[in-house]
């Protein structure tokens, strides 16, 4: 499968993090999403003057997380079925576009305070 071939690429790249978002196995750069493996498409962040390019493969759209045309901004989607090569070409763009972003720390979390009322 060309999605895992991917993965397989960027995973051991330095400061690439794999992690689970929404339940779908993500690849970060210095903290921030460029890839994300979802049930049954693979889609990428990219710059914008990237998107008519990944646009011109077949069954590219941009991201639609509930399916119901609110589409994501530069967040274009892939079926995973897709065996096209110039995907990779296009994780290469998310890779270099987002590797531009300063590095993104995450927040700890912390315990919430109980509220007693009398």
């Amino acid at each position: 499968m060309l999605a895992e071939e991917i993965i397989a690429i960027y995973i051991d790249k330095p400061n690439v993090t794999k992690t689970k978002m929404f339940g779908s196995d993500t690849l970060l750069i210095n903290g921030n999403v460029f890839l994300s493996k979802m049930k049954e498409e693979i889609m990428f962040k990219l710059k914008l003057d990237d998107i008519p390019k990944a646009l011109q493969i077949p069954d590219a759209d941009y991201f639609d997380p509930m399916k119901n045309g609110k589409k994501m901004g530069n967040w274009i989607a892939f079926p995973l079925t897709i065996s096209d090569k110039r995907l990779i070409e296009i994780a290469r763009l998310s890779f270099e576009h987002i590797s531009t972003f300063p590095l993104k720390v995450s927040k700890k979390k912390t315990a919430k305070k109980e509220v007693y009322s009398k």
